[in-house]
């Protein structure tokens, strides 16, 4: 990210748009949440460090979610409060594309009853600066407010429009298209999104990494053993979903292959899917390479933390991830992990704490994981220069940068209200 200077920074009303759920931010509230709260939007724990470490520095912030219950004829958004701090869940309808209570699927018209509402609970705020996530839903309405505001991308929507070729997709696509184009403050989580993304955007894109959770960077108590002076070999795979978006069977496949160099070598698959009994375990034991292999399903992010001390290897299958979170939290423990050298931003997000590959061909996994089990060395270097590179994605050094983008997006808001085109 370039770099801009404001002097000392002052304290700032921040309203955060995204995809982020209840259960994330409770310990920012004054109380837990009741039952009855809906749960917000799952999947972006990222949102919640963010959050976490605005308040830490200082700053009001305000955060507006949809999702976790379905819109009916009287539903209203919902709201939970802290110190310094406001969450408000508004109504989804249920579907995307089928009609119902009245409303048609919510991509059909791209989300513009949602993002109705959140626009009423945003006005109410008064804001100093709109900070909105994903091209979607979110950054239309930051762009509609006729506010400050910055929009961080977090996907490449012509990547994954390849991968999920469907109607949903497609408008997803167009509602970013026109999002990119029309932003003037636009960030990126990773250098190899950014330059996806430039082509259809009219100002330039900014690079600022997602943060990771102070869990992780402080977790590392002690240097990693060399391969050699373990009794046993431990690679761990985290995946949400059995898809061909997150490709596991070719880590599954290429696990068959090392374990028949290896006899002291285990995989550890965690996620929904992977559990005992789940669609992972039904596929590895039909097709006869399920040995070796320990099937834990979801867990906590405490338990992980745990299991990624225990781990040798991270093994990342992912076709396309932009600032893959799951790798920065091995990286920080000093794990090595195996790659796809053309998955988005996985490659730029590894560095030198592993080796990148072509994450479609079992045998260059398994090959890769091997050079790094058997070689003290090679494993050792990757392991020292993934904890230096994941000093970049301290939440401290990410929000700083994000200050200074708001700042700048304050101050051109007032030039351009000075000077009106």
């Amino acid at each position: 990210m370039d770099q801009y200077y404001y002097g000392e920074l002052n304290a700032m009303k921040i309203l955060i748009l995204g995809p982020i759920s209840t259960a994330g931010i409770a310990p920012y509230l004054y109380e837990l949440p009741p039952p009855e709260f809906p749960a917000g939007s799952g999947g972006a724990p990222l949102m919640n460090t963010l959050i976490g470490e605005l308040l830490a520095q200082g700053h009001e912030v305000v955060a507006i979610t949809c999702g976790g219950f379905w819109v009916r004829q009287n539903t209203f958004p919902v709201s939970l409060k802290g110190e310094r701090f406001e969450f408000h869940c508004v109504p989804v309808r249920r579907h995307s594309m089928r009609p119902r209570y009245g409303h048609i699927g919510r991509i059909l018209d791209m989300y513009s009853y949602e993002r109705r509402l959140m626009r009423k609970v945003l006005f109410k705020i008064n804001p100093d600066v709109i900070h909105a996530h994903w091209t979607y839903e979110y950054a239309m309405v930051a762009i509609d407010s006729g506010l400050p505001y910055l929009v961080t991308a977090h996907d490449d929507p012509v990547g994954v429009l390849k991968l999920f070729r469907n109607v949903y997709r497609l408008i997803r696509f167009f509602m970013a298209q026109k999002v990119l184009n029309q932003a003037t403050a636009i960030t990126a989580v990773s250098e190899n999104l950014r330059d996806r993304l430039q082509p259809f955007a009219n100002h330039p894109i900014d690079v600022v990494a997602n943060p990771l959770a102070r869990k992780f960077t402080q977790a590392l108590t002690k240097a990693r053993l060399a391969p050699s002076n373990l009794t046993e070999i431990r690679l761990i795979c985290v995946i949400n979903g059995w898809s061909e978006f997150k490709n596991p069977k070719a880590a599954l496949n290429a696990f068959s292959i090392i374990y028949k160099s290896l006899p002291n070598v285990s995989l550890h698959l965690f996620g929904h899917d992977f559990q005992v009994g789940g669609i992972a375990q039904q596929w590895a034991k039909n097709r006869g390479i399920s040995d070796g292999v320990v099937f834990h399903g979801p867990v906590s992010q405490e338990v992980l933390l745990e299991e990624l001390k225990l781990a040798t290897l991270m093994l990342h299958p992912g076709r396309l991830e932009s600032c893959p979170m799951g790798i920065a939290e091995a990286m920080a423990l000093g794990l090595p992990v195996v790659g796809g050298n053309n998955s988005g931003g996985v490659a730029w997000m590894i560095g030198g704490g592993g080796l990148v590959v072509d994450i479609n061909k079992p045998k260059e996994i398994a090959i890769a994981s091997l050079s790094l089990i058997t070689d003290d060395n090679l494993y050792l270097k990757c392991s020292s220069e993934a904890i230096e590179r994941i000093k970049n994605f301290k939440p401290e050094i990410i929000v700083g940068q994000y200050e200074m983008l708001y700042q700048r997006a304050i101050e051109n808001f007032k030039v351009k209200k000075s000077f009106p085109i």
